[in-house]
Formats: C-alpha cells, sequence, structure tokens
C-alpha cells in the first residue's frame, strides 16, 4: 500500500473542533431573514464561518447582506461576530469565508446561540440563493 500520501493533522491543539452547517432557504424581500445554527451548550470560540451558494442570490433593486450573530442570553441581546458579507458578490459552488470581528464577540458561552441574520431591503429578491449554507467552526473551550 502506497503511504506517500497523508493527510496533515488538521489542528493541534487541545480544543475539540466542531462544524455545524444549517441550509439557508427562501430568503424574505424587504425583511430580515434568521437562520438559526444549533451548537453545543458548552462555551466555545467561533474560528470561521463561510456561506456556499450554489445559485448566487441577485437583487437588482437592493442589497442582501448577511451578518453572524451570538445571541449573547447573560445581556439579552444580539452581538454580531462577523462583518456585513454581500451574499450577491460571490461565486456559485465556492466557500465564501465572512470576515470575523475581533476580541470577545468571537467567544460563544454555554447558554449563548448562534444565527445568521439576512437583511435585504427591496420590493423583491430577483433570486433566490439554491443549495445554500452557513458553515460555522468552533473550539470548544471546556
Amino acid at each position: 500500500m502506497d503511504t506517500s500520501f497523508r493527510p496533515r493533522e488538521p489542528y493541534r491543539s487541545k480544543a475539540q473542533i466542531v462544524t455545524q452547517s444549517v441550509a439557508i432557504d427562501t430568503l424574505t424581500a424587504n425583511a430580515t431573514t434568521t437562520i438559526h445554527i444549533p451548537t453545543p451548550a458548552r462555551r466555545a470560540f467561533v474560528l470561521s464561518a463561510t456561506i456556499h451558494q450554489g445559485t448566487v442570490a441577485a437583487d437588482s433593486d437592493g442589497a442582501i447582506n448577511a451578518t453572524l450573530k451570538r445571541w449573547d442570553d447573560s445581556a439579552g441581546s444580539g452581538v454580531s461576530m462577523s462583518s456585513a458579507y454581500n451574499m450577491e458578490a460571490a461565486t456559485a459552488r465556492r466557500a465564501e469565508r465572512l470576515t470575523m470581528l475581533g476580541g470577545s464577540s468571537r467567544v460563544k458561552a454555554k447558554e449563548d446561540t448562534l444565527y445568521l441574520d439576512v437583511v435585504n431591503d427591496s420590493a423583491a429578491i430577483n433570486t433566490q440563493p439554491a443549495n445554500a449554507f452557513v458553515v460555522v467552526e468552533l473550539a470548544l473551550l471546556d
């Protein structure tokens, strides 16, 4: 057996890495569509988030922007974890990485939840995203 090809170890840390993905279904025009992302009820650090679209969303008279957020249970409010991402600027069938914010915004307490807010500001969405997903990679901290 040829052993010349061996995959590298993905991450040299004691933290367990968890990847969660959720489908992005039909978006609502002139509204915010919230997509909840299931995560373990454990403290975690969000390493990255990507959006994948088989068919890229399009809107001729408005914008479609997605932001990864964390519901801070102790404060009772949402906290942005990424910059707004223009879903219309994507390339089909490519994993597009969201620009993560720094600091404590990326740390999820065990009671917190993650979600993607997709905001549209027009009368109608011309092309809905198809075969679309948000993928979040977390490092469990305890």
